[in-house]
């Protein structure tokens, strides 16, 4: 085989690799940075649902305050949903997380919402081998 031929060759079969990776199919779905944008996901869509206890738990909390703190904070965000007619809860279900960056134990992403001019920036911690959210916001 010529070597243009093998160079064809090994640009063909390196392009169809790309392909599937981007796809998917090359690609792993249990990393880190998977199982943060999980995590976010997660929380925004126990959020929406009004799911005090699936939200909270997806966040890091040092104490029972901090703790009682979140789950009103799923109330009134219910509350503030019914009032503007349910499109809160429509944008938290349809956040787009994006950026998302892994540093050992530590992690930062962008939560991007649909239909508005508005994201938050997100940070994350690994404690006892899961990724809990730490912070939302600027």
């Amino acid at each position: 085989m010529s070597n243009v031929r093998k160079k064809v060759k090994v640009t063909v079969i390196g392009a169809l690799v790309a392909a599937l990776a981007s796809c998917g199919g090359g690609g792993n779905g249990d990393s880190e940075a998977n199982k943060v944008e999980q995590v976010a996901k997660d929380y925004y869509s126990a959020f929406a649902r009004g799911d005090a206890k699936t939200a909270c738990d997806l966040q890091e909390q040092e104490s029972e305050a901090e703790r009682a703190g979140c789950e009103a904070g799923v109330k009134y965000g219910q509350e503030l949903g019914q009032e503007v007619g349910g499109k809160l809860q429509e944008t938290l279900t349809h956040v787009d997380i994006k950026n998302v960056r892994v540093s050992g134990d530590t992690a930062t992403a962008t939560a991007d919402f649909p239909g508005t001019n508005e994201d938050d920036k997100l940070e994350f911690a690994k404690r006892s081998g899961e990724w809990k959210l730490t912070s939302t916001g600027d």
